[in-house]
C-alpha cells in the first residue's frame, strides 16, 4: 500500500527536465524564499552553493530589485504587494493591492525572464493565451495583461482559500483547523460529509474542464496544487501554462511529457501526443478525486520512472480497500475517471459531471462498474509474459489439454452465469431503489397532504368561530340595534390581529379579504386601510408565499386607490405588483394581462392618454390570443382600447366598439354593469360624432341606475361621468326637461369638486355655463366660465392654447350679453387665441 498523502509531497520530477533554463528557475525560486527568511545574506550562500549559476541569479535578483519586488514595501509598478501566495519555475504569484482601481488581485509574473528560457516565456504566454478566453465560475478569470520594465504578469482575481494540496495535507495529519471547516471539507476523512464535499469539488472542476474544453483548450495538468478551494467551499482550476490549445502549435516535441507524473494519463507517458484530449483531463482529474477520497495517490513509487510504469500498468488499489465507507458509485465514478484506455473514460469532462449530480441528487449513475474478470484481462493484455505463466501454471493444476478444456468450459459456463445472475441483480437492485424512492416520495406526499388538511381544517375553524363572533353579538345588551356591513368589517379589522396573532399569515390574509369586502361595499377609504395593513404585515414573510400574496394585495389596493381618485398611487401599486408577477407568472398569464389593463387605466385616469392606448393595445392582443377568448373579457378590452383611441381614428373605433358589442350580446343576461360600461364609454366616444337617439338615452339612464346601486357608500366616478353625458346629451335633444339638465350638470360638478377631477370639473362647469347662456342666464353663466379657465390655467397649464381661447371667447359673448363691452374688449385683446372662436358655433375648440 502506498504511503499516504503528505509525506511525499515533494515533486518527483521537474515540468520539463534537467534543461539549465529550468534549473535556474528553480534556483531563482528557491534564492527567493531564502532572501525573505534570512535576509540579504542568503544571496551570497547561494551564489556559493552553485557557482555554475551564481552571475545568472545576481543578474535576475537585481531585475526584481528594479521594478521593486525585493523593497520591504515591495511594489510592482502600480501594485502594492501584500505577500507571497505561490511560487515555482513557472513564475510567482503575489497578493497585490491595485492601487488604480483600488481592489486585491492575484499577480503573476515572470521574474526570471532576463536570460530565463525561451520556453517559459512562451508557457507563461501560454497560460494567459488559454485562460484569458475562459468565463467560468470554476475557473479563476484573468483581469489584465501587462509588462512592467521588461517583467511579463498578469492579474487574476483575488479568491481567498488554500490549494486542495494544502487542505488535504492539514487534513489528513489529523489537525484540522478552522479553515478547513470553512474550505468546505469536513472531517474526518471517510466520513459521509467528507465524500459529499469531494464529490462537489471534483464536480465543480469537471464543469469547468468540460467549458475548456467546448472552448478548444485542454488543461493538461489537473492535480490538488492548482485546484483553489475558496473560502466558500467552491474549487477553481488554476495555472492554464501547460495548456494545448486548438489551433496553436504546441510547446512540446513528440515523445516528450508535459505535466505532473503523478496525475499523469497514460497517453501523456507513452508519447503518444494524438490521443490527448479532454479524456486525459478527465483522467488527472481521477486520479485527485481518488487522492481526495483515499488520502493516498492512486500511482506512487520511489521515482518519477517507477509512477510512470505503475500508470502505465497497473490498476491503483480500488478506493474501498482504503475508504471502506465509500459508496459502491462513487468508487464507480472514480475508478471510470481512472480507466487507462481513453475510450474506457467517461466520453468528457460533462459526462463524468453528470454522474456526479446524479449521486449528490440521490439518483442511478450511468457509469457501470467493471467486474473482476475484466479487470484480470486488461492485466493480462499489458503484461502478456506473467499472463503466459499464470496459464501454463493453470495446466499443471488441471493436469492436460483434455482437463485444461473441460475447466475452461466449466469456467466459461460459471462467468456466463454469474454475468447473467449481476445483470438481472443489478436490474432487481435499480428497481427496488426506484421503488423505494417513489414509495418515499408518495409517503412524503401523503404526510404533506395530511399536514396541509390539518392545517386547513383548524385555520377553517378559527375563521368561522371569528365571523360567528362578530356577526352574532356585535353589541351585547343592545337589542334590536342595525349594525352596517361597514360596522361589521371595521370590528373585524380591530379584532383580527388579536384573535389570529400566532397566525401572521392567517391575520395578513384576514386584512386582504376584508379590504376586498369594503371594496365590493364602495367603502374604499376603509379598503385603503385594511390593505395598507396587510402590505405591511406581508413584508416579514419569506418567499414564495410573500410573491402571491403582496400581488393580490397590490392589484386590489391599487382599485382601491382608483376609486378614491387617486390614480399615480394607483399607478405605483400597480407597478410594485408587475416587478412580483414577472417572477411568479409567465408573461402570458391572465393575472398579468389583467394587471396591464389595470396599469393602462391609472394612466388614462391621469390623462395619459397615448400611454393607456398602448397598454390597452397590447391587453387586447393577448385577450385575442386566448384560446379561446372569454366573450366578455375580450368585450372589455375591445371598449379600453376603443375608448382611448385618438379623435382621428374615431371611425376604427366605432368598429371595435360594434364588435365589442356583438360579443356582449351573446352573452347569458346577468348583472348588466359590464354592458352600461360599454354603453358610456361608446356613446364618449361617439360624443361629436353623432347624435344620441332616444333609445340611447334610455339604456344610459339604465346605466347610471346600475353605477349608482353598484355603490353603497359615496358615488363612483362613473356614476359622476354618465351625469355629465347624459346631460350634454340631452341639451342636444328636443323637448328634453332643462331642469333636469341643469341638476345633471350641478351633480356631475359637485362630484367632480369631490374627487378633484380638474379637468372633467372645468368641462362641467363650462357646459352648464352653456346651458345657462342659452336659456340667456348671463349673470349665472360668467363666474362658471371664470372658474374654468383658471382650473385649465393651474391643471394643464392652459395659457395661449386653443382651448384657453375657446373659454376666453365665451366669457366675451357673455360679458358682451351683460352689456360690459369695455372689459370683453380688454379681454378680447388680452387673448389672441380667442377671436378665432367668436363667430364660431362648435362645442370644442
Amino acid at each position: 500500500m502506498d504511503p499516504p498523502i503528505g509525506h511525499d509531497r515533494e515533486p518527483l520530477a521537474p515540468e520539463d527536465g534537467p534543461g539549465d533554463g529550468q534549473v535556474l528557475d528553480d534556483l531563482l525560486a528557491a534564492g527567493l524564499a531564502r532572501l525573505e527568511a534570512d535576509g540579504p545574506g542568503a544571496l551570497d550562500a547561494i551564489c556559493a552553493e552553485h557557482p555554475e549559476h551564481a552571475q545568472a541569479l545576481r543578474e535576475h535578483l537585481s531585475a526584481l530589485a528594479r521594478v521593486g519586488l525585493l523593497e520591504s514595501v515591495r511594489r510592482f509598478g502600480r501594485f502594492r504587494i501584500l505577500s507571497t501566495l505561490g511560487r515555482g519555475g513557472m513564475g510567482v504569484v503575489y497578493l497585490a493591492t491595485d492601487d488604480t482601481l483600488d481592489r486585491l488581485v492575484a499577480l503573476k509574473t515572470l521574474p526570471s525572464r532576463v536570460g530565463a528560457s525561451e520556453r517559459s516565456l512562451q508557457r507563461f504566454e501560454r497560460e494567459i493565451a488559454a485562460a484569458v478566453a475562459l468565463r467560468h465560475p470554476s475557473i479563476v478569470p484573468i483581469y489584465e495583461v501587462g509588462d512592467e520594465q521588461g517583467t511579463p504578469y498578469f492579474t487574476m482575481e483575488y479568491v481567498p482559500g488554500r490549494t486542495l494540496a494544502e487542505v488535504l495535507l492539514t487534513a489528513i495529519d489529523g489537525s484540522p483547523d478552522e479553515e478547513d471547516s470553512v474550505a468546505g471539507l469536513p472531517t474526518p476523512l471517510g466520513s459521509v460529509e467528507w465524500i459529499n464535499a469531494c464529490c462537489k469539488i471534483a464536480l465543480d472542476v469537471a464543469k469547468g474542464l468540460a467549458h475548456a474544453h467546448g472552448q478548444g483548450v485542454i488543461h493538461r495538468d489537473v492535480k490538488p496544487d492548482n485546484i483553489l478551494l475558496g473560502v466558500d467551499g467552491k474549487a477553481h482550476l488554476l495555472d492554464f501554462g501547460l495548456a494545448l490549445v486548438a489551433g496553436e502549435p504546441s510547446l512540446t516535441t513528440t515523445g516528450e511529457f508535459t505535466g505532473t507524473p503523478t496525475y499523469a494519463a497514460p497517453e501523456q507517458l507513452d508519447g503518444s501526443g494524438s490521443l490527448i484530449d479532454g479524456r486525459t483531463d478527465v483522467h488527472a482529474l481521477g486520479a485527485t478525486f481518488y487522492e481526495l477520497l483515499t488520502g493516498h495517490r492512486a500511482f506512487h513509487g520511489e521515482n518519477a520512472a517507477e509512477v510512470s510504469r505503475r500508470i502505465l500498468l497497473d490498476d491503483p488499489v480500488r478506493p474501498t480497500q482504503l475508504t471502506p465507507s465509500l459508496p459502491q458509485d462513487v468508487e464507480t465514478i472514480c475508478m471510470t475517471a481512472l480507466e487507462k484506455r481513453p475510450d474506457k473514460r467517461y466520453a468528457d469532462a460533462r459526462s463524468m459531471a453528470a454522474d456526479l449530480e446524479a449521486y449528490l441528487a440521490g439518483r442511478a449513475i450511468a457509469a457501470v462498474p467493471s467486474n473482476a474478470f475484466s479487470r484480470a484481462m486488461r492485466n493480462m493484455r499489458r503484461r502478456p509474459a506473467k499472463a503466459v505463466a499464470g496459464l501454463l501454471a493453470i495446466a499443471i493444476a488441471v493436469g492436460t489439454p483434455a482437463g485444461l478444456y473441460r475447466s475452461n468450459l466449466k469456467i466459461q459456463a460459471a462467468l456466463l452465469t454469474a454475468e447473467t445472475e449481476r445483470a438481472a441483480a443489478k436490474q432487481a437492485a435499480d428497481e427496488a431503489r426506484a421503488a423505494l424512492t417513489l414509495a418515499r416520495s408518495e409517503a412524503a406526499r401523503a404526510d404533506r397532504a395530511d399536514d396541509e388538511l390539518a392545517l386547513w381544517r383548524d385555520r377553517t375553524g378559527r375563521v368561522d368561530e371569528f365571523l360567528l363572533s362578530i356577526l352574532v353579538t356585535p353589541e351585547p345588551f343592545v337589542e334590536d340595534r342595525f349594525t352596517s356591513i361597514g360596522e361589521l368589517l371595521r370590528r373585524a379589522g380591530v379584532e383580527a390581529p388579536l384573535v389570529f396573532s400566532p397566525d401572521p399569515l392567517l391575520s395578513t390574509e384576514m386584512h386582504l379579504h376584508l379590504g376586498k369586502a369594503a371594496l365590493l361595499i364602495g367603502d374604499y377609504e376603509l379598503s385603503d386601510e385594511f390593505l395598507t395593513t396587510a402590505w405591511n404585515a406581508s413584508t416579514a414573510f419569506e418567499a414564495p408565499e410573500r410573491a402571491a400574496l403582496q400581488f393580490a394585495i397590490l392589484y386590489t389596493h391599487s382599485t382601491a386607490l382608483l376609486r378614491l381618485s387617486r390614480p399615480a398611487n394607483a399607478q405605483t401599486k400597480v407597478e410594485a405588483a408587475l416587478v412580483i408577477g414577472a417572477g411568479v407568472h409567465p408573461p402570458g398569464d391572465p393575472q398579468i394581462i389583467d394587471m396591464t389593463a389595470q396599469l393602462a387605466m391609472t394612466k388614462s385616469k391621469q390623462g395619459l392618454r397615448t400611454e393607456a392606448h398602448e397598454l390597452y393595445g397590447r391587453v387586447l392582443e393577448a385577450r385575442r390570443a386566448m384560446s379561446p377568448p372569454d366573450p366578455a373579457v375580450l368585450a372589455k378590452a375591445l371598449t379600453n382600447y376603443a375608448s382611448t383611441c385618438a379623435p382621428t381614428e374615431v371611425a376604427y373605433a366605432e368598429t371595435l366598439l360594434a364588435e365589442a358589442i356583438e360579443l356582449q350580446s351573446n352573452l347569458t343576461p346577468g348583472d348588466d354593469f359590464e354592458a352600461a360600461m360599454m354603453l358610456h364609454n361608446r356613446l364618449w366616444v361617439q360624443l361629436y360624432d353623432r347624435t344620441a337617439t332616444a333609445d340611447d338615452i334610455i339604456a344610459l339612464r339604465h346605466a347610471r341606475d346600475v353605477f349608482l346601486a353598484r355603490s353603497t357608500s359615496g358615488r363612483q366616478g362613473i356614476s359622476v361621468s354618465t351625469d355629465l353625458l347624459l346631460g350634454k346629451l340631452l341639451t342636444r335633444m328636443d323637448d328634453s326637461d332643462v331642469a333636469e339638465i341643469e341638476q345633471l350638470y350641478l351633480s356631475a360638478i359637485a362630484g367632480y369638486r369631490a374627487t378633484s377631477k380638474g379637468t372633467r370639473l372645468a368641462t362641467s362647469l363650462m357646459w352648464l355655463a352653456d346651458h345657462l347662456h342659452k336659456h340667456k342666464r348671463f349673470d349665472e353663466a360668467l363666474p362658471l366660465l371664470l372658474e374654468a379657465v383658471t382650473i385649465r390655467r393651474t391643471v394643464k397649464n392652459d395659457v395661449s392654447t386653443p382651448t384657453e381661447g375657446f373659454l376666453v371667447a365665451k366669457i366675451v359673448l357673455v360679458l358682451r350679453a351683460l352689456g360690459q363691452d369695455e372689459q370683453a374688449s380688454q379681454l378680447l385683446a388680452e387673448t389672441p387665441t380667442a377671436a378665432q372662436f367668436m363667430d364660431s358655433g362648435s362645442e370644442t375648440p
